[in-house]
């Protein structure tokens, strides 16, 4: 029988007090993209806070041949996420007990009743929108130390990354929502309603839009003069000194003079609906510096 989502967490959690008071060491493999990346680090950093013994490692699959290297190592427990969805009879065999997976992805629904598999579909959490494996690996997290919450902010970057910012204007649904809530409560994530350029906080003013494909903008998309022709005519200021300006230092009214100059040179080419996805929520992370590629979510998780 299916277990409930905490009652998972607390098995998580019995797990790894065993093993950090047995003294046992614990291997953290994790998949090599951004969800994989982070959700990695997510528990990485929630096992070390606990005193665990641990390693991480990434791998770009999963496969039999992992899960051999995974038996041959010398350490006494295994955390996989962000891959192994599939794997849990072959992980039975070889590791036995020793071993959890956290992921998002759709398994077989032979693995909803093994407890090791902690995986957000098995309980009812859409994992292609609501949730990722850097989530699930939060909630993980939290389930050892409230006082990890400040790992939420990680997690934020982490559905970016898989693209779940499916939302009205590019927000967040589901656990995404409430864990970007609680990163935005925490003072880690600004979120607001901005112009959905990219590069807002490392690309200057016309790169940032001719670099911009969603919204594709007919004849402003990869057309760099286009741009920086459109965007002299809205009477902004492009350069500060020799600098050029970042979109993210754009203040309200000159937002408003963008967004009034692009829909005029849009009028009669779907204005409205390229008007609509332009304008959406953005994540900021405002403890980074200013101008860093680390400060926008987006631009974190690329």
């Amino acid at each position: 029988m299916t277990k409930t989502l905490d009652e998972s967490l607390s098995f998580f959690n019995d797990k790894i007090s065993d093993c950090i008071k047995s003294k046992k060491s614990i291997s953290v493999t994790t998949h090599i993209d951004c969800d994989g990346l982070t959700s990695g680090s997510i528990i990485t950093k929630a096992l070390i806070r606990a005193g665990a013994r641990c390693t991480v490692r990434t791998s770009k699959e999963f496969s039999k041949k992992v899960i051999d290297s995974l038996k041959k190592d010398s350490r006494d427990f295994h955390v996989i996420t962000d891959l192994a969805g599939g794997f849990a009879n072959n992980l039975d065999e070889s590791l036995g007990e020793n071993w959890i997976v956290l992921d998002h992805h759709q398994i077989p629904e032979k693995e909803h009743d093994n407890q090791k598999v902690i995986n957000a579909w098995k309980y009812g959490i859409d994992g292609g929108t609501e949730i990722c494996a850097g989530g699930m690996a939060y909630l993980a997290a939290m389930a050892l130390d409230d006082k990890n919450s400040d790992l939420s902010a990680i997690a934020v970057v982490s559905a970016l990354g898989d693209r779940q910012d499916q939302g009205e204007r590019k927000s967040f649904i589901g656990k995404n929502y409430e864990i970007a809530n609680t990163a935005k409560e925490e003072g880690l994530v600004d979120i607001d309603l901005d112009l959905l350029l990219v590069g807002r906080e490392t690309r200057s003013l016309p790169d940032a839009l001719a670099f911009t494909s969603q919204p594709f903008i007919e004849g402003l998309t990869w057309n760099r003069d286009a741009c920086l022709s459109l965007l002299n005519s809205s009477g902004i200021q492009l350069k500060d000194g020799g600098r050029w300006r970042v979109p993210a230092e754009l203040n309200d009214e000159e937002k408003r003079s963008v967004i009034e100059t692009i829909s005029k040179f849009t009028s009669g080419k779907n204005a409205t609906e390229i008007m609509s996805e332009l304008i959406g929520y953005t994540y900021t992370f405002p403890r980074e510096d200013k101008r860093s590629f680390l400060r926008d979510g987006r631009e974190f998780s690329t």
